[in-house]
């Protein structure tokens, strides 16, 4: 069997775990980051030192990745005695472009292995970016844009990263950072209260998608309009009863420009749930055919008719890092697709439907994805290690100057395997290697490695971030196109044969 969606499953043994982007019956999306979930004994989850991963490219075109965590690095769940609950999250670099890969884990005590489990082949499909410019909206006397807008949107798009069927990173459009699944821009303010509104909004986009050149060919392909909402009577910048938005194509001759006009903000006033990001991804979505007649949940006009979304116990939040069950209180997970969006953005997802037809639709864009720029690894991480040089002196190579330096420990100091990974520290106890650069259970881990023929192996070190996999990262990974160049699936089974 071939895995294409996110879901639980079994190994040949047996042994079950789940691969999850956000939601069960997820089509699986090439360099969008997922958590692995699989199932331990409770009795032996203290004994966790580190668990060791192999992502194997099937058909030989990427070299495989050796990872090691520790238990630190880890999403346990110790309450749920039933289904998996150790959790893994490994990022898209680690499966850049659209294919089969292999995944395998060991989970090891200090001198013995807890567990080994293999998941067979995962296929996943290509992606495209999504490019928005967004125009804050403005009026002059009355309102301006302020810092908590500011910061709002960048929340949101953080958030929409989640949300989208897109790869990892949410970041600036700019031609040195082109390798991010959400790229936005933020244009000048306009004041809808002047009639020249729509040519100061779509000038701007219209602009920017006709300067493009060959060397950095983007497109905007949303604009977003976008204002916090006055949701208290009385108040001197103006009133709106309700948060809301449009889909509507702007006015001549803008009429060919996609448009996501979004009044967000804190929903309802005086509370702290922010309606920004679920508000925004259902007014984009309208632009790509949500909610489509063919939907099981299509309500008979251009929304979902089922405000819920299924299998809240399983559904998983990257940005929190968090199971979405249980919810927050008074609250449910919504279908961005319903009327649910005002669950606000800790509490909304797409549906599965929706989900595939976004990342179909996001296939036929103009625009860089999984399959015309991956977003492999660089040369140089500081993560990274050679797991023979390691075990004779802690170093990378002669050409990482840098990294040498910085990986021997000060005098008097050696590597430690922690809670955390890799750490420099003061050894309490002398023992025969206490003169060494690294202790023991250091040594004793790489040999391991070595043993398993892993010539390079990625782990926490100091207090570096781990940008393969592992918890509390941002994802604002970069980099260049080289060679934009793409062919359309006959079907979507194509890409797992």
């Amino acid at each position: 069997m071939v895995i294409t969606q996110s879901g639980l499953y079994n190994d040949e043994r047996g042994q079950r775990f789940q691969v999850t982007q956000g939601l069960n019956g997820y089509t699986l999306v090439a360099g969008k980051q997922c958590l692995f979930r699989i199932r331990l004994d409770q009795t032996l989850l203290d004994e966790i030192e580190n668990i060791f991963i192999r992502v194997k490219r099937t058909d030989g075109a990427q070299r495989t990745y050796y990872i090691v965590l520790p238990k630190g690095q880890l999403i346990i769940d110790s309450a749920s005695p039933d289904d998996p609950n150790i959790g893994i999250i490994i990022r898209g670099v680690a499966f850049p472009r659209s294919g089969i890969y292999d995944f395998s884990f060991i989970v090891r005590a200090s001198d013995h292995d807890l567990l080994r489990l293999s998941t067979g082949q995962v296929c996943f499909f290509p992606t495209k970016d999504l490019l928005l410019n967004v125009v804050f909206g403005r009026h002059e006397g009355f309102f301006e844009p302020t810092i908590g807008w500011y910061v709002d949107l960048y929340t949101s798009m953080r958030r929409l990263g989640s949300m989208f069927p897109v790869r990892d990173g949410v970041g600036e459009i700019s031609p040195d950072s082109r390798q991010n699944g959400i790229r936005y821009m933020i244009g000048n303010p306009c004041d809808g209260w002047k009639p020249n509104y729509y040519s100061c909004v779509y000038d701007q986009t219209r602009q920017f998608n006709n300067s493009s050149v060959e060397s950095f060919p983007d497109q905007i392909h949303v604009t977003v309009e976008f204002r916090w909402g006055f949701y208290t009577p009385g108040d001197s910048a103006g009133y709106d009863p309700n948060p809301g938005g449009n889909a509507g194509r702007p006015p001549l001759p803008y009429s060919d420009l996609r448009r996501a006009s979004a009044v967000g903000g804190v929903f309802p006033p005086n509370s702290r749930r922010y309606i920004t990001a679920p508000l925004i991804a259902q007014e984009i979505g309208h632009n790509f055919g949500l909610e489509s007649p063919n939907s099981p949940h299509y309500d008979g006009e251009s929304h979902s008719e089922d405000p819920e979304i299924d299998d809240p116990y399983k559904a998983f939040d990257f940005v929190r890092e968090r199971a979405y069950y249980p919810p927050q209180p008074g609250l449910f997970l919504g279908d961005i697709m319903s009327w649910a969006w005002n669950q606000g953005n800790n509490s909304t997802l797409f549906n599965t439907y929706d989900w595939e037809q976004l990342r179909s639709e996001f296939m036929n864009l103009p625009s860089t994805g999984s399959d015309i720029n991956p977003n492999y690894l660089t040369e140089i991480e500081p993560s990274k290690i050679k797991v023979n040089e390691f075990l004779v002196e802690p170093q990378l190579s002669t050409k990482q100057e840098y990294y040498e330096k910085s990986l021997r420990p000060a005098e008097g100091y050696q590597w430690e395997w922690t809670l955390q990974g890799l750490q420099s520290i003061k050894p309490a106890v002398l023992d025969k290697r206490s003169n060494q650069p690294i202790s023991d259970r250091v040594h004793n881990l790489l040999a391991q490695l070595a043993k398993d023929k892993a010539d390079i192996v990625y782990l926490p070190i100091g207090n570096r971030p781990l940008t393969i996999a592992g918890k509390n990262i941002e994802d604002t990974y970069n980099g260049n196109v080289n060679n934009m160049r793409f062919e359309k699936p006959d079907g979507i089974e194509s890409w797992c044969s």
